[in-house]
């Protein structure tokens, strides 16, 4: 989306950009009270420095860069807050869904 000034997180890359910096990765460091908190890790002339920021703010950066910027979590986040998905069980939700959609017809949706 074009904008006519730029949005936080563009001014944000542009910064960097200018200055020398890029977003080498980020760090999902805590989850304390419902409130996740990260980190991004800045390299700029080989040296590294961690900054801050709210998990939505460091992922809408990352998706700025061209390249893919890793995202990480600390294990005792994903074992307190991770899903665990059955492969099998999803698997049967995908074919169940196929099997809908080949059956279905527009006017399935249209109240009487």
């Amino acid at each position: 989306m074009d904008t006519p000034r730029p949005m936080t997180h563009d001014l944000l890359k542009s910064i960097l950009d200018e200055l020398g910096a890029t977003l080498k990765q980020v760090f999902i460091t805590e989850l304390h009270d419902g409130t996740y908190y990260a980190e991004l890790e800045i390299i700029k002339d080989g040296q590294t420095q961690r900054i801050s920021s709210r998990p939505s703010d460091a992922f809408a950066l990352a998706a700025r860069y061209p390249n893919t910027v890793p995202i990480y979590a600390e294990e005792s986040i994903l074992e307190e807050a991770g899903v665990l998905f059955d492969q099998d069980d999803a698997e049967n939700q995908i074919t169940e869904f196929r099997e809908f959609l080949d059956q279905v017809k527009p006017e399935d949706f249209f109240g009487d």
